[in-house]
């Protein structure tokens, strides 16, 4: 069965081209203007991948954002902004944003961000995830069943952090580069990307660390990457 897009975009020009190059990777497209956006979100589910124009009209996007996350059956959302404000990129992904783009943008990047959502989407249903569990100090994760913990309280995370931590918790002790976890967890890494991995970091040590400002597991190291202390008790 194709997997289905749903594209919320209120320029027709914009829209078509959309649904051309999404149909060309085999997908099956639906596209709404804002003002048609369901209301009921656990329709949403019949998508594999919501790609929604930020300056749609008629919404605050950034609460729709915060709505679909809350069903953890919901599909990513792919972000179209306008501009590329640090400021409002961050304020996207902690509302729950999969991947953006910033216009002007080319289409093959958009087709590369869709194909590497699409991947990690079979990634999270097990189709091709290495089952294993994962022990470091008071900090446990089961890749099968996708459930973290710390100290034996249950962690809440995004498919994104998830994903990071266990590519980390894989390989205690080892330094990871930058780039290499853009490219395993997001993609293809681009310009200006590596600010998508450092707050996907900062959301996971205010959620796994005593301490946020002074992470005892999820370290920096300068320069380099990241990685999980291996010395924790």
């Amino acid at each position: 069965m194709a997997k289905r897009v749903l594209i919320v975009e209120e320029e027709s020009d914009i829209a078509s081209l959309l649904e051309m190059h999404i149909a060309d990777l085999g997908y099956e497209c639906q596209t709404i203007a804002s003002r048609e956006l369901i209301s009921d979100f656990a329709l949403l589910r019949n998508y594999d991948l919501i790609i929604l124009d930020l300056m749609c009209p008629g919404h605050d996007w950034l609460d729709v954002c915060r709505e679909v996350r809350l069903d953890a059956n919901a599909p990513p959302i792919l972000l179209i902004a306008s501009h590329a404000e640090q400021q409002d990129l961050l304020r996207c992904l902690e509302a729950g944003v999969d991947d953006y783009l910033t216009k002007p943008f080319k289409m093959r990047e958009l087709r590369a961000r869709v194909k590497s959502i699409m991947q990690r989407k079979e990634i999270s249903a097990g189709k091709s995830i290495s089952n294993g569990t994962y022990r470091v100090g008071r900090l446990s994760m089961d890749v099968a069943s996708r459930e973290a913990a710390i100290a034996g309280r249950s962690i809440d995370l995004t498919e994104r952090e998830f994903d990071l931590l266990a590519m980390l918790m894989r390989i205690p002790g080892k330094t990871v580069h930058l780039t290499d976890l853009y490219d395993q967890v997001w993609g293809q890494m681009g310009e200006n990307d590596f600010h998508a991995v450092q707050t996907c970091i900062q959301r996971l040590r205010v959620k796994i660390e005593e301490d946020p400002s002074y992470p005892q597991y999820l370290q920096t190291v300068p320069g380099v990457g990241y990685r999980i202390a291996d010395d924790l008790d």
